[in-house]
C-alpha cells in the first residue's frame, strides 16, 4: 500500500485506521477487515482515498464496492480534468477479473503503462492462471520481480507466490522448491501469515506430486496451526489437500470423497474440478474425465487435461444427462440446443445464450461480470446497472426454461449462478465445437450444420440460416473474422467466406 502518497489525501485517524485494515487482510483476519470497512464513510473519500480504499474492499471479497469507488475515473459518464491514472486502471482490471469480467479485464490491461503501475504485470498473470494459462503468465511476473525490486515489498512476495504456483502446475517441482523455501522463510520472518499459509499449500502440493507424503504432511501441519481459528477459504484448501495426499499416499480416490463433500457444501465448484483432476491420476476413470473435458469451458483446461491422460478417447458429441453425467452417444435421445429449441430460447437470442453458457461448464458457477461479458459484449461492466440486466436476463431464461425444459433451473448462490438438471430432465446433445462457448461461436456452429459439407459461405447464406438483414449478417461474420474463425476469400467479383478447420 502507497501510504506516504495516501497520507497527503486523507485525515491521520483514517490513515491509521487503512493501515489497520491493511495488516489484519495480511495476518489473514478478512472477517475483521471487512468488518472495520464497513464502518469507513465512503462519501468523505477523496480520489487517492478512493483508490486505496478500492484495494482493501477487494482484498477482503468486496470487489463490487470496489469498482463502485472506481468507476467514477476509469468510465466516467463525461471527461475528466485529469483522465484515470495507470494505478486505477491497474485496480479496476483486477477487480474486473474478480467479477469474471475477463475480456474487458483484458483489454483494459493493455492500455497500463507498468513503468507507473507495475501491480498491473501480476494482475495480466492471474488473469491468464483463472483461464489455466500458467506459461503465458509467467513472463510477467517473473519481470515484475526482477525489474520493479522497488515495488510494494507485498506486491512482490505475491507475484513470487504465483510464481511457485506456475511452476507447480507446469511440473517444474525442483524450481518451484527453492523459491518456496525462500517464501516460506520470509512471509514467516515478515509474519505475512495469508501469504505463508497460501505458501506452505503450496508447498504440500508439490511434495504431493513429488511423492514427499512425509514433507506434505508436515507443510498442511504447519498451515493447519496457523490457520487455527481463522475462518477463511484456505481450511477448504487444507481438507482438500490432505484428503489427496491420503489418496495418493494409499492409492485410493475413495479417500479424496469427504473432501469432495466439503466442496459442496460450501458450494465451491472449483476444489470440486481439481479433485476429479486429481482424482485420474490415482485411477483413471472414463465418466470423469468426459465429464472434465465436456464440462469445462477453458481451453488451457482441457489442453492439460487430454495431455495429461493421452490413453483417453475423446467423442465428437456426448449427452449431457440428469446431474451433469456424460454418456457417449447414441446412449439415449437428446434434445440438441442448437436447433430444438424455439421461441425465447431460439438459438441467437440472449436467452438462449445465457443457457448455453450455463450448459458449457459443469462445475462452474458463473459470476455476474462473467454473464455480463457474454450476454452484452459491446457494452462495458457498470456497477451500478450490469447486475440488472444480468438479473432481468436470467429471468427471461427461467421463463423460458420451464415453458420448454420444466425442471431445469437457474440457482442463484449469492452472487453467482449455475445450472440444475434434475431427475426426469431430457438429455442434450453437446458438441466439442461448443467447448469453446461464445455467440459468435454458437452461431458459427448453426451455419456449419445448415452448410454440412461446404466449406465457404456468402453473407447471403448468413442472412437466409439466421433471418436477419444483410447488415445484421456482415455485422456477425465481422465478428467471427476479428475472433479468427473465419477468413475472406474472393471469388471473382463473389465475396465468400472460409470456415477455419
Amino acid at each position: 500500500m502507497l501510504w506516504t502518497r495516501l497520507g497527503r489525501a486523507c485525515h491521520n485517524k483514517d490513515l491509521e485506521d487503512y493501515k489497520a485494515i491493511d495488516r489484519l487482510i495480511i495476518t489473514g483476519n478478512i472477517r475483521g477487515a471487512a468488518s472495520r470497512l464497513e464502518a469507513v464513510q465512503l462519501g468523505r473519500a477523496s480520489r487517492t482515498e478512493a483508490l486505496e480504499l478500492a484495494r482493501l474492499f477487494r482484498r477482503v471479497g468486496l470487489a463490487e464496492k470496489a469498482l463502485s469507488l472506481l468507476a467514477p475515473y476509469v468510465r466516467p459518464r463525461k471527461v475528466l480534468t485529469l483522465p484515470a491514472t495507470s494505478p486505477e486502471k491497474a485496480e479496476y482490471v483486477i477487480c474486473l477479473q474478480r467479477l469474471g469480467s475477463i475480456m474487458e479485464a483484458s483489454s483494459l490491461s493493455r492500455e497500463i503503462d507498468e513503468r507507473l503501475a507495475p501491480e498491473i504485470l501480476l494482475y495480466r498473470a492471474i488473469l491468464e492462471f483463472s483461464q489455466w494459462n500458467y506459461e503465458a503468465g509467467l513472463p510477467g511476473l517473473t519481470r515484475l520481480v526482477d525489474e520493479f525490486q522497488e515495488a510494494d515489498p507485498y506486491l512482490l512476495q505475491t507475484a513470487r507466490e504465483n510464481i511457485a504456483a506456475a511452476l507447480i502446475h507446469t511440473g517444474r517441482l525442483a524450481d518451484a522448491a527453492s523459491l518456496l523455501d525462500s517464501l516460506r522463510a520470509s512471509t514467516h520472518q515478515n509474519e505475512q501469515w495469508l501469504l505463508h499459509c497460501n505458501t506452505l499449500q503450496l508447498s504440500a502440493h508439490m511434495h504431493v506430486m513429488s511423492g514427499s507424503f512425509d514433507r506434505a504432511t508436515e507443510a498442511l501441519d504447519q498451515a493447519e496451526r496457523i490457520l487455527s481459528g481463522i475462518k477463511t477459504l484456505d481450511r477448504l484448501f487444507l481438507i482438500k489437500w490432505r484428503a489427496l495426499l491420503e489418496g495418493f499416499k494409499l492409492g485410493h480416490v475413495e479417500a479424496l470423497q469427504s473432501a469432495r463433500d466439503e466442496a459442496v457444501r460450501k458450494r465451491h465448484w472449483e476444489t470440486l474440478r481439481d479433485l476429479d483432476f486429481y482424482s485420474l491420476k490415482i485411477r483413471f476413470a472414463e465418466p470423469v474425465f468426459l465429464r472434465l473435458h465436456f464440462g469445462t469451458l477453458s481451453p488451457h483446461f482441457r489442453r492439460r487435461l487430454s495431455t495429461s491422460f493421452p490413453q483417453a478417447v475423446i467423442p465428437s458429441e456426448i449427452a449431457i444427462g440428469t446431474e451433469w453425467n456424460y454418456a457417449k452417444l447414441p446412449a439415449m435421445d437428446t434434445l440438441d440446443p442448437l436447433s430444438d429449441l424455439k421461441g425465447d430460447l431460439a438459438a441467437g437470442t440472449v436467452t438462449h445464450a445465457a443457457f448455453m453458457l450455463l450448459l458449457s461448464d459443469s462445475y462452474k458457477s458463473f459470476r455476474s461480470g462473467e454473464l455480463h461479458s457474454t450476454l452484452f459484449p459491446n457494452d462495458f461492466f457498470n456497477p451500478d446497472s450490469s447486475l440488472n440486466r444480468v438479473h432481468q436476463a436470467l429471468h427471461r431464461t427461467r421463463q423460458a426454461l420451464e415453458a420448454q425444459l420444466p425442471g431445469m433451473e437457474i440457482l442463484a448462490e449469492g452472487s453467482t449462478y449455475r445450472l440444475r438438471i434434475p431427475e426426469g430432465s431430457p438429455a442434450l446433445k453437446w458438441s466439442v465445437g461448443l467447448n469453446d462457448f461464445s455467440p459468435e461461436r454458437i452461431r458459427l456452429e448453426i451455419l456449419k450444420r445448415e452448410l454440412k459439407a461446404q466449406s465457404t459461405f456468402t453473407s447471403n447464406d448468413a442472412q437466409k440460416v439466421f433471418g436477419i438483414s444483410r447488415s445484421a449478417a456482415n455485422r456477425v461474420i465481422q465478428q467471427w473474422r476479428e475472433s479468427g474463425l473465419v477468413t475472406v476469400t474472393e471469388n471473382g467479383r463473389r465475396i465468400e467466406y472460409r470456415l477455419k478447420a
